[in-house]
């Protein structure tokens, strides 16, 4: 009884973080930035080299900075995210930079944007966050399909994350994303101190200085191999976040031959069981709410950093905070 009521009370006092009203409390007070995971030095090489120019798509994109430094390099960027709070800071911040556009709108859906408006989108940490919620599996679905959505056809959806492969490929490939690259990117010396004081783990012997450093990726590694490439070199997924560069298949076109083994009608009728399935899937979970402690979502790594759901024995978990100013 006693433990029962101990995770009924941490369940009531968790923060719900795909909730506007946690995130507009986050962000009152005196407007500063802050990037989770790197900030855009860091990334500057690993956006250049994974998104096409042109207009991107940035989620959740909270106080983060690095839209400034993507607009510097020419990129346009519709900002988004779920607190009117940040966004309207966010504005006023970058009210003379003509590339950056600001909206209030929840990543699950986002009716105000157009389909295949983007050439790109860039996620960093904002699916975490959904999918603590109880009901993160099925926002998260809503998520993926929204971003299909907005993007063109051989558009890049470039996801950075907590998230290992062994979670994060399950639930991507689920949802129409068939070609998706892994790569593993040293975590900052900062989130590794932090990690250290919690767990006694030592550091590791090589990792980034601070979050300006310029990520040394690890990978890219195709999704279908991607866990026999961690297995094989013996890496401690504990030291990376994670990036995962998916891209929207682009239609059939008439008169083109299909792929080998694989004729156009076959590949229209298993896509429409695929999306049938999720269908029945999603109507699943929305009919049987598990109790407190039985929430099935996907595990992700213990860390301190970016908040998110952790799993533990199939029980979410908050995982703890450790901001640190960048």
């Amino acid at each position: 009884m006693a433990a029962a009521a101990a995770a009924l009370a941490t369940e009531t006092s968790r923060p719900t973080y795909s909730a506007s009203a946690y995130w507009d409390t986050r962000y009152m007070g005196p407007a500063k930035n802050f990037d989770w995971f790197f900030n855009y030095p860091a990334l500057k090489s690993l956006l250049h080299e994974h998104l096409p120019s042109g207009k991107v798509l940035h989620v959740g994109c909270g106080n983060s900075n690095i839209q400034e430094g993507m607009a510097s390099d020419g990129f346009k960027v519709t900002n988004v995210d779920i607190s009117p709070v940040v966004i309207e800071q966010m504005k006023h911040q970058h009210a003379d930079i003509q590339s950056l556009d600001y909206i209030v709108g929840d990543c699950r859906d986002m009716p105000q944007l157009e389909d295949g408006t983007f050439q790109s989108c860039i996620d960093k940490g904002t699916l975490d966050a959904v999918l603590c919620s109880q009901s993160g599996q099925v926002d998260a679905v809503k998520y993926l399909h929204e971003i299909d959505r907005l993007l063109q056809p051989g558009g890049k959806f470039l996801l950075i994350s907590l998230g290992a492969p062994a979670a994060r490929l399950a639930l991507l490939q689920k949802q129409l994303w068939g070609a998706v690259q892994v790569l593993l990117l040293p975590k900052p010396l900062l989130y590794l101190q932090s990690d250290a004081t919690m767990t006694g783990r030592p550091l590791p012997s090589q990792c980034a200085a601070n979050k300006d450093e310029p990520i040394r990726a690890l990978g890219p590694w195709p999704a279908a191999t991607a866990l026999q490439e961690l297995a094989a070199q013996e890496l401690d997924t504990r030291d990376y976040f994670f990036a995962y560069i998916c891209t929207k298949t682009p239609p059939q076109r008439p008169g083109l031959e299909p792929g080998p083994g694989l004729g156009l009608e076959q590949a229209a009728a298993e896509k429409q069981q695929l999306l049938l399935q999720q269908q029945l899937e999603r109507e699943h979970l929305q009919e049987q709410q598990e109790p407190v402690g039985q929430v099935q979502q996907v595990p992700l790594m213990v860390v301190a950093s970016p908040p998110v759901a952790v799993a533990v024995a199939g029980a979410p978990v908050a995982a703890p905070e450790a901001e640190v100013a960048a």
